[in-house]
């Protein structure tokens, strides 16, 4: 299981250490399906609800805003945005978003199983070793 909380300043981990808690305390009593891992992310403040999600993927927009400093130094500000894209069921990224808890099986077999059907059509005689 691997808690992450979601923030860039500095913060308290006491949710995150209750919620953690609390989950592994669910997998010591339920289980999980083998070679499944649990990803959670806790958003900032007391949220109050988790949802079992699906792993988002980001899309990053980038902005460039034009400034002015106080004193009257011209300035580019350039942010990326992350955004969540479609995806069925709800995202990690759209669950936190909301202020949820999100809590997202993983598995450690990453293979791309649906192109399976595709490779195994491909011709992969390796010939004589002469450029073949």
């Amino acid at each position: 299981m691997a808690i992450s909380l979601v923030t860039r300043a500095e913060a308290d981990f006491t949710t995150a250490a209750r919620i953690g808690a609390r989950l592994v305390r669910l997998v010591l009593e339920k289980g999980l399906p083998e070679r499944t891992l649990l990803n959670v992310n806790v958003p900032i403040g007391a949220p109050e609800r988790a949802a079992i999600t699906v792993q988002g993927r980001r899309a990053s927009e980038v902005s460039i805003l034009d400034g002015v400093s106080p004193m009257d130094a011209v300035s580019k500000w350039i942010g990326r945005r992350a955004q969540a894209r479609g995806r069925e069921g709800m995202t990690d990224i759209d669950a936190v978003q909301r202020g949820f808890v999100s809590v997202t099986p993983l598995q450690t077999d990453t293979t791309d199983h649906g192109a399976l059907s595709v490779l195994t059509r491909w011709d992969l005689t390796l010939g004589n070793g002469h450029g073949g």
